[in-house]
C-alpha cells in the first residue's frame, strides 16, 4: 500500500486495494481513524479475527458516509470485540489515513507524565 502525504494518486491500482491496519500483539480497544477522502462517498470498514485477513468476522462490517477534502473522524471497534485487522475501502478511490488514535479500554485511565 502506498500512502501519499499530499493525497495524490500514485497508482490507479491503489484505488482498488484496501488500506489494511493489523494489530499484531493484542486486539485493540476502541479506536478512532481520521481520513480525508478525495471525493464524497461511503467508507467501508471490514473487521477480521486474524492479521492475515483469513477470518472475516460475521456481521462485523461498518459503512460511514464521508465528505471530500476534510477530516472525517470515525469510531472503530467500539462494538466489535477481539478484532485483529481492519480493512478500509472506498470504491474507486484511495483512502488517505491522516490519524489513528488508540483509546484506553473502558474504565481505565492513562497516567499523565
Amino acid at each position: 500500500i502506498v500512502l501519499a502525504a499530499d493525497g495524490s494518486a500514485t497508482d490507479a491500482i491503489c484505488a482498488q486495494q484496501p488500506l489494511t491496519i493489523n494489530f499484531l500483539r493484542v486486539p485493540p480497544s476502541p479506536a478512532q481513524i481520521e481520513v480525508i477522502p478525495l471525493e464524497d462517498g461511503t467508507l467501508r470498514l471490514d473487521y477480521f479475527t486474524s492479521p492475515a485477513g483469513s477470518a472475516p468476522m460475521a456481521g462485523a462490517s461498518q459503512t460511514v458516509p464521508v465528505i471530500a477534502g476534510q477530516p472525517n473522524v470515525i469510531d472503530v471497534g467500539a462494538e466489535v470485540a477481539n478484532f485483529r485487522r481492519i480493512d478500509i475501502t472506498m470504491p474507486g478511490q484511495i483512502v488517505n489515513l491522516s490519524r489513528l488514535t488508540l483509546l484506553p479500554p473502558e474504565g481505565e485511565t492513562v497516567a499523565a507524565n
